[in-house]
């Protein structure tokens, strides 16, 4: 029975001196306890400023160095069922108007633009026509207008026909080599008359303006044709 209990009391000796002491605990406590960080970390959102719109000046014309006058309904005329308005007429130096250009047409000192009002009055018959494919003539400089279209320099309306009732606002700009601004006083503008889609053969005769641009003046461009 001695034999057993001094057995146990050996046993529990052993374990009281295997563990850790009070002061060990305490001690590694407080190292735990330095190693944490003393705050929570905090997270600032990020504000991302919102882009302001820098191309603005894009949509206000820019005074360049130049001549350039303007024209707004100068003439209009009558082919089948269809009216024909000549709507505008821009002649400027390349460099006093603020629109931007690329290809071909940068090689010309002169740009001109033609804007057209078509309207059908026909209550019956569509039509097409196309005067934007037709020639100007300014000084002694002819000027096929389809070749400026056929390079993209066509706007407006897309389409040549007009359904009964219907009207079309379409334009192209065009290049000018061989005359200056100031000496263009007169445009003679001829294209193919208007075609009845119903009997494409009776084609109405040619178109022929004559356009006098002696009044030098830039009128705004009204509100309409924007």
């Amino acid at each position: 029975m001695n034999k057993i209990f001094i057995v146990m009391l050996l046993g529990l000796f052993l374990l009281t001196a295997c563990g850790p002491s009070e002061g060990s605990i305490q001690t590694a406590i407080a190292q735990t306890q330095n190693a944490l960080p003393s705050n929570s970390p905090t997270f600032e959102p990020s504000i991302t400023p919102i882009p302001t719109n820098e191309s603005s000046s894009e949509l206000t014309p820019i005074s360049g160095t130049g001549e350039k006058y303007a024209w707004n309904y100068l003439s209009s005329q009558n082919s089948g069922g269809l009216s024909i308005m000549i709507a505008r007429v821009l002649i400027a130096d390349r460099t006093a108007i603020s629109q931007e250009f690329d290809g071909s047409i940068i090689e010309y000192p002169v740009v001109g633009m033609i804007l057209f009002q078509i309207n059908n009055y026909s209550d019956t018959y569509s039509y097409s026509i196309l005067p934007e494919y037709g020639t100007i003539q300014v000084g002694d400089e002819l000027i096929n207008l389809k070749d400026f279209y056929l390079q993209n320099y066509g706007f407006g309306d897309t389409s040549p026909s007009l359904l009964p009732g219907t009207s079309s606002t379409r334009g192209v700009w065009f290049g000018i080599k061989q005359t200056s601004v100031k000496d263009i006083n007169e445009m003679v503008l001829d294209f193919d008359g208007a075609v009845p889609l119903n009997n494409p053969s009776m084609v109405e005769p040619p178109v022929h303006f004559i356009l006098n641009l002696s009044d030098k003046k830039f009128e705004p461009l009204p509100e309409e044709l924007k």
